[in-house]
Formats: structure tokens, C-alpha cells, sequence
């Protein structure tokens, strides 16, 4: 009888030739043709050479001074400050810049409420001119030179407001004169009823005139020097606007001319259509507002 055999087991075929494996830790052979040089112009190309971790040369890494506490390039000027109690570089700077721009923000406001008196004066004079230009163009027109044509305009704006304020100012007169008249009636119609209402006793009338005499009399002598410091200045303001509205008006092609000068030709167009809307819109709104008067 035959004993059966368990086959032996075939032998190992040797691995292709090829190169050896990397031991663990060791750096990985580079592909062939790579070329690893760092800036410095070292060659990391061959098996085993391992590549610094450092990408950039020394000279230009930051650096840390101990002396200030702070990171500095290759310049010596600081990149940043881990210390979170020193202060950044540039804040200095922006607290300065801020103080100055809040101070002339505040040099400014002060000066538009200083002169807010003259701005008005100008404004109302600019309003005022371009309302009386429709009858100067006319009259310039008509062949009058344009001052002579201004001032003919300017008087007989204030003739005919004077004509107006002695029309209106008639009536107004006789109606306070009435009113006044019947002041004593009214008030010794109310005193009486006070008397008979609640028992107050009220003054007679020449009492009442005689305090209010004193009251308003003393405050006049305490307040006439400002008084007449607001007479005088008001008196030159108006002075003032009528000059400006005689120049404004009587020069107003070089007025325009010398606005429009630095523009290029386009805006100037615009600026002088924007100027002729605003004349007509001006005078139509002032001659409805006087004859609807």
C-alpha cells in the first residue's frame, strides 16, 4: 500500500531587482531629475540629503530684540509687538490725525456761526438779484447800458415798495389806533369781572400804565447801548445787501463769465442753463407773490 505525501511547498521567487526601501525617519529619495536647491544654491538632490526647513535666508527672517520687546525684519524696523501692552506703531499717528481733523471740524463750525449774518446777507442778495435780472435783460435790450438799466430797476422796486407800505401801513395804523382806544373799555370790563368773580383786586388803570412805564422804561435805558448797536448793524447789513445786489445784477455776464471760466465747455453749458431756470423760476415766484398781495 502506498502512503500518501503532503506536496512540498514551491520556493520563493526572488523580487525584481529595484531599489532599497526607506528605512523609517530616513528622508525620501528625491525623483530623478528633481532638482532641490534651496536660495542659498545648495544642492538637496542627491539620496539622503534632506532639505532645511527654513525657506527663506537668514538675513531676511524676522528677528526678535529683546530690547524692545518686538519682531524686526532685516531693515531693524519692527514687524509687530507680542506685547499686548505696548501700542501699535501707527496709533500715535491716527490719534494725532484724529485730534486734527476734530479740531478744524470744530474751527469751522465756529466760523459758519460767526459769519451765518454775512452768509445771509449774501444769500438774500443773490436772491434778490436774480429776481430784478428779467427787466434789466429787457432794458439792456432796449439799448440802456446794464448798470444804468440796474439802478432804474432797484429804484423802482423800492418806490413801488414803498407805495405798498404806505397803502398797507395806513390801514394798519387805523386799526391799532382803534385797538388802543378801546383798551381802557376792555380792561375795566375785566378787572371787574376778576372783582366780582373771585374778589382780586385788580389797579386802576392809570396804576397799571405807570408800572409798565417804569418796567419798560428801565429796560430801555439798560438795553440802549445794545439797542443801538442792533439799529446801526442792521442798517449797514441792509446797506450792504443793496450794493451787492447792484453788482450782482449790473455784472452779472462777468459774474457768470468768471464762475464758469475754469469749467470745461460742457459743464459751462450747464452751469449757464442752471443759472437762466433759476432767473425765471426766481422772478415768476416773486411777481405771483405780489400780485397775489
Amino acid at each position: 500500500m502506498r502512503r500518501w505525501r503532503r506536496p512540498e511547498p514551491a520556493a520563493a521567487q526572488p523580487a525584481a531587482a529595484g531599489p532599497p526601501a526607506a528605512a523609517p525617519g530616513a528622508a525620501a529619495a528625491p525623483a530623478p531629475g528633481h532638482d532641490r536647491k534651496d536660495p542659498a544654491g545648495h544642492d538637496y538632490s542627491q539620496p539622503g540629503a534632506a532639505m532645511p526647513a527654513a525657506a527663506a535666508p537668514a538675513a531676511t527672517r524676522p528677528r526678535f530684540d529683546a530690547a524692545s520687546g518686538a519682531w524686526t525684519g532685516a531693515d531693524g524696523k519692527p514687524l509687530w509687538s507680542p506685547n499686548p501692552r505696548m501700542a501699535p506703531p501707527w496709533l500715535t499717528r491716527a490719534m494725532v490725525k484724529a485730534a486734527l481733523v476734530a479740531m478744524a471740524a470744530i474751527l469751522a463750525w465756529k466760523a459758519l456761526g460767526a459769519l451765518y449774518p454775512l452768509i445771509m446777507v449774501v444769500v438774500t442778495a443773490i436772491f434778490v438779484a436774480l429776481a430784478i435780472e428779467p427787466p434789466v435783460d429787457w432794458l439792456v435790450r432796449k439799448g440802456w447800458r446794464r448798470g444804468l438799466a440796474t439802478g432804474a430797476v432797484m429804484v423802482g422796486v423800492f418806490a413801488l415798495l414803498g407805495a405798498a407800505t404806505a397803502a398797507f401801513g395806513s390801514l394798519l395804523v387805523g386799526q391799532i389806533k382803534d385797538l388802543v382806544e378801546q383798551i381802557p373799555e376792555v380792561y375795566e370790563q375785566v378787572a371787574q369781572w376778576l372783582s366780582k368773580q373771585f374778589g382780586a383786586e385788580i389797579p386802576t388803570q392809570n396804576e397799571a400804565l405807570q408800572q409798565v412805564v417804569q418796567s419798560w422804561g428801565s429796560q430801555l435805558a439798560q438795553n440802549a447801548w445794545a439797542v443801538g448797536t442792533q439799529v446801526f448793524s442792521g442798517l449797514i447789513s441792509g446797506l450792504g445787501g443793496i450794493l451787492l445786489v447792484y453788482y450782482i445784477s449790473a455784472q452779472g455776464p462777468k459774474f457768470r463769465a468768471t464762475i464758469c471760466s475754469p469749467l470745461p465747455p460742457v459743464h459751462q453749458r450747464v452751469v449757464l442753463k442752471v443759472w437762466a431756470t433759476a432767473q425765471d423760476k426766481t422772478a415768476g415766484y416773486i411777481s405771483s407773490r405780489v400780485i397775489l398781495a
